[in-house]
């Protein structure tokens, strides 16, 4: 009776079962119902984050995953920020595991790439009914924010600044789910890193100032934010601070334990100078070789309340 070898099958029909996984494999990718993949992961998404995926084209990429096109995502604002984006490219590549077991254990995990122009992002979700993981890394950002200074203090009223800054970014964050649906961060872990090396701000009091160092760096651990540092270096015009706050279940409701500031502003300022000079005099502040530091504390969103106090 002949016996049955591993090694000699494995010889003799090796190259056939190999060849006919690979056309398999690729006849699966070819035929692929992507119809039906689509939009059951966008449906997913929808339902565990609120936000809706719309795309021109959608098509299986590899490793297994979703190639869109012409993306548009829109959902609930992010602490008051509304989202309604588009991008010009976006690649999902959910775990296979979380989604042969998402109708049981309702969790899904993705990994993802987004371009928009210059722009680079990458990263994971990993969303579940117990707890939640985010982390996002992007590159070439290009933002302008501009804010209206009378809403910070009536004595600047009329006036606003602009602020233009390329940076690279990084994000990292957990939270119980149940919180986080509910904007309370006070359970929430996490750190975020923001560095420019070409920003610029511009507004009537001084004009435009070009920075060639920023750095935001904080560390969040169960609600509490601390500042390790933020920095924007400039020639004439400098700031940097180190605090913390203490985050409650209402952001409104939020406080600053501490912000140690130290402002440097060149005397060609006149302006700025003049006008920083009268506000600090008010709290007993005064520059000391153009640089002015200090200690603010308070309700976040009350800036009445805030306690000024010098370093």
């Amino acid at each position: 009776m002949a016996q049955f070898s591993i090694k000699s099958f494995r010889e003799k029909y090796g190259r056939f079962i190999l060849v006919g996984s690979i056309v398999f494999f690729i006849g699966l990718i070819l035929h692929f119902p992507v119809q039906r993949l689509a939009p059951l992961i966008t449906t997913m998404i929808e339902k565990n984050t609120g936000y809706q995926i719309s795309a021109s084209e959608i098509a299986i990429t590899m490793p297994p995953g979703l190639d869109m096109q012409d993306v548009y995502v829109q959902g609930p604002p992010i602490m008051d920020i509304p989202v309604n984006h588009y991008f010009e490219s976006v690649k999902l590549y959910p775990s296979v595991m979380s989604l042969l077991t998402y109708f049981t254990k309702k969790s899904l995990g993705i990994s993802f790439k987004v371009q928009r122009q210059k722009e680079r992002w990458s990263g994971t979700v990993a969303y579940g009914p117990k707890f939640t993981d985010i982390k996002v890394k992007a590159k070439n950002l290009d933002y302008t924010i501009t804010q209206d200074l009378g809403k910070l203090n009536p004595m600047l009223a009329n006036q606003s600044i602009s602020i233009n800054s390329k940076f690279d970014f990084s994000f990292d964050f957990d939270s119980p789910t149940k919180e986080l649906t509910s904007n309370d961060f006070t359970k929430a872990n996490g750190a975020i890193w923001l560095a420019s090396k070409d920003s610029n701000m511009e507004s009537g009091l001084v004009g435009k100032l070009d920075f060639n160092d920023s750095l935001i760096k904080a560390d969040l651990k169960k609600g509490t934010l601390t500042i390790e540092d933020i920095h924007l270096t400039g020639e004439k015009l400098s700031l940097a601070i180190e605090g913390g706050l203490n985050l409650q279940k209402s952001i409104d409701a939020s406080k600053i334990d501490k912000a140690d500031i130290n402002l440097f502003i060149d005397p060609s300022l006149e302006q700025l100078v003049g006008m920083i000079s009268m506000v600090g005099s008010m709290n007993q502040l005064a520059f000391q070789d153009n640089v002015m530091k200090f200690r603010i504390s308070g309700p976040i969103n009350n800036l009445p309340k805030w306690r000024v106090t010098s370093l």
